[in-house]
């Protein structure tokens, strides 16, 4: 069973400070002599984003909230919209968020790993 992210969060991570990387499933076996040899080690992968959002106070309380509550401290999967695509994808949250006070407004950071 899945939580859903709350409709009064922002729905896209801001563009600047959100980076990705996807994860291998493939398994590299060097030779004595010539080219190493590949395959896949599994299809299933997963890849992983690290997303920034700036939050107003009442935004920071609902994700509070969410995180620590909902997700059982990111423990849960998520339905989540895909930072590229938008559309919603099962995702976990990696590690603890980071967040920090900028003026009225919050600044959030987390990994969040889209599932395959």
């Amino acid at each position: 069973m899945s939580v859903s992210w709350p409709a009064t969060l922002p729905q896209r991570p801001l563009l600047e400070g959100t980076s990705g990387t996807y994860q291998s499933g493939v398994i590299r076996t060097e030779t004595d002599v010539g080219p190493a040899k590949t395959r896949l080690r599994y299809t299933a992968v997963s890849t992983r984003y690290r997303v920034r959002y700036i939050l107003s106070s009442s935004q920071m309380t609902t994700f509070d909230t969410f995180y620590k509550t909902t997700s059982r401290d990111g423990s849960e999967i998520i339905d989540y919209p895909d930072p590229l695509t938008g559309s919603t994808v099962s995702a976990r949250i990696v590690d603890p968020p980071k967040f920090s006070r900028k003026g009225t407004y919050y600044e959030v950071t987390f990994e969040i790993e889209i599932l395959p």
